[in-house]
């Protein structure tokens, strides 16, 4: 019993981690994680979700600036989408604010298990069947949706709208992975990049289906029956009514066949997964695919609904142009990308917040003054890893480019109780996608207050402005043409006291160096302290921490070595 995890432990990290991603941890041969790169054939749905606007208006009307209430009554509503996307079993890789990304993932062993090829044909088929059935019964649940906000009485004449958009083929699950012990799960693929095409094509209400998940789809569905609302561009709009969903079954196929059933009180999600027989390896491997933050407070013995707070933030967009993963040296170059990326943060304390692919590219999104790390100067820590990023990727691509803003955000969990993932609401998003389109490769924008706030230390360049929805003034963008990048100065007091540093799993070394400098001017005047690791396992950090306490404690630095 001692060699499993128990299910209140494992509960606490399960609704962060897309079932996909559990399977292919549990299962890997590898002790250890190792970057890699998984090819199957998918089905994947984009659902939109119009009206969070409308709920911001409102509730600025009762309390300005409360985003407590805005997640909570996005999350209810999210908690109602998940319960029907479950039911299909469906598979959540994505949560936005405005947008959820689901998976319906056909592996090798599924391909395996087929006799021929045309049943192997009737599974990709099913799968669409599945996910379209998915789509449509949201749209008549939960489309035109009343907005409740908790505790909130007066009526709200505004609704939540839904639209979708399904594409199948060629689907990537990638795991990226950089020092030190940092990973993240994405996924890419001709399936994924065709819907970024045909959304726009859908208004609210609709279904949009790619012509080729349609040709499959039409093994089980008499497509000159149903009532397609419009043909665009090699695209089928579909509305909800009557007739597409009757018709949407083969005389063969029940709803039975097509729904799970969710009162199973195993873990329906994971039918392959014996969840009262998770090890140790395998459950600290989904840690490290599990937000810095998340598990900073999921340490200090917080709750799920305790995890959001109103932070002051540095977010970095980086958008890196041209690489499009179709072969293992796609994916090799990617990696290398992420590696250097990583290595620009160990010192800085940054935390990637999601890696995202699309048609176009990879976008990574980096915060920074998130618990357990927070500092004075985040805005100047940022623009100094934006000039280490343009460096450090140079040898690999010049097509990257990013994009800086510094406000205040509301942090926290979206989602459902099962499904649900670390988020930061609030204009910085908006920001950096509307900057980044105006940066050039090889070049860094950020908006007027990170300029502010970092104009001592940097020169900086006009790039005119952008607007946004929610901001009535223009924002101005400026782009630095040099940083002063400054390093650690043990000797400097404010240095010292404002870098906070949280190490985690360090404890053993901390204990000693807290000896050390305890007994300075007794045993150790005048000695050398060597501390010897792994490339990107913390020694920096450790040093840090040392030269913090040294200063602290002594007012006297020590002469480090780092191995």
């Amino acid at each position: 019993m001692g060699d499993y995890v128990q299910r209140e432990e494992l509960n606490t990290v399960l609704p962060f981690l897309p079932v996909n991603l559990r399977e292919f941890l549990y299962y890997a041969k590898e002790e250890s994680l190792v970057p890699n790169f998984i090819e199957c054939y998918g089905v994947v749905m984009s659902v939109q979700v119009s009206g969070y606007d409308n709920i911001k208006n409102e509730i600025e009307s009762i309390e300005k600036d409360n985003w407590e209430i805005f997640s909570k009554t996005l999350n209810s509503y999210y908690s109602e989408l998940c319960k029907t996307i479950k039911k299909y079993n469906g598979d959540i890789v994505r949560f936005s604010v405005d947008k959820i990304i689901i998976i319906w993932s056909i592996d090798s062993q599924q391909e395996l298990e087929c006799d021929t090829p045309e049943d192997f044909e009737n599974v990709k088929a099913y799968s669409i069947l599945r996910a379209c059935q998915c789509a449509l019964d949201m749209l008549r649940e939960l489309n035109n949706y009343p907005i409740k906000i908790p505790d909130y009485d007066k009526p709200i004449e505004e609704t939540f709208l839904l639209k979708f958009a399904i594409g199948s083929g060629t689907l990537y699950h990638l795991f990226l992975g950089g020092p030190p012990d940092k990973w993240n799960y994405s996924i890419t693929g001709n399936s994924l990049s065709k819907l970024e095409k045909i959304f726009d094509l859908a208004k609210p209400g609709q279904l949009a289906i790619t012509y080729n998940a349609m040709k499959t789809l039409s093994r089980f569905v008499h497509v000159t029956q149903l009532n397609i609302v419009d043909h665009i561009k090699g695209t089928v709009i579909l509305e909800n009514n009557e007739v597409n969903i009757v018709r949407l079954y083969d005389k063969y196929i029940s709803e039975d066949d097509l729904c799970i059933d969710v009162t199973v009180e195993n873990d329906e999600s994971n039918p392959s997964i014996d969840l009262a027989k998770v090890s140790r390896n395998v459950f600290d491997k989904w840690k490290h695919f599990v937000h810095e933050n998340v598990i900073y407070k999921i340490n200090h013995d917080l709750k799920i609904d305790q995890f959001s707070e109103w932070r002051r933030i540095t977010t970095l967009l980086v958008k890196v142009s041209n690489v499009v993963i179709s072969s293992p040296s796609d994916f090799s170059m990617a990696q290398e990308i992420i590696n250097a990326i990583y290595r620009s943060l160990i010192n800085q304390e940054g935390i990637i917040r999601h890696i995202d692919f699309d048609e176009n590219g990879i976008i990574i999104v980096i915060d920074f003054g998130l618990p357990p790390y927070s500092h004075d100067n985040d805005a100047q820590i940022g623009i100094d890893v934006a000039f280490e990023i343009i460096n450090n990727t140079k040898r690999i691509t010049e097509n990257i480019r990013i994009a800086i803003s510094t406000g205040d955000g509301w942090i926290g969990t979206m989602g459902s109780e099962k499904n649900m993932e670390y988020v930061v609401y609030g204009n910085l998003n908006k920001i950096t996608n509307g900057i980044v389109m105006k940066a050039r490769n090889g070049t860094i924008i950020c908006d007027e207050e990170t300029c502010k706030l970092t104009k001592e230390n940097v020169t900086y360049e006009e790039r005119g402005s952008i607007t946004i929805k929610t901001s009535d003034l223009p924002i101005k963008l400026f782009s630095p043409v040099g940083s002063s990048y400054n390093k650690l100065d043990v000797k400097d007091k404010k240095n010292h006291e404002s870098l906070d540093i949280e190490l985690i799993g360090r404890q053993k070394e901390i204990e000693k160096l807290h000896n050390i400098i305890k007994n300075y001017n007794e045993i150790n005047n005048g000695q050398l302290i060597i501390i010897e690791g792994v490339e990107g396992h913390g020694t920096s950090l450790l040093a840090k921490h040392m030269m913090n306490e040294a200063y602290s404690n002594t007012n006297q630095s020590f002469k480090i070595l780092l191995f």
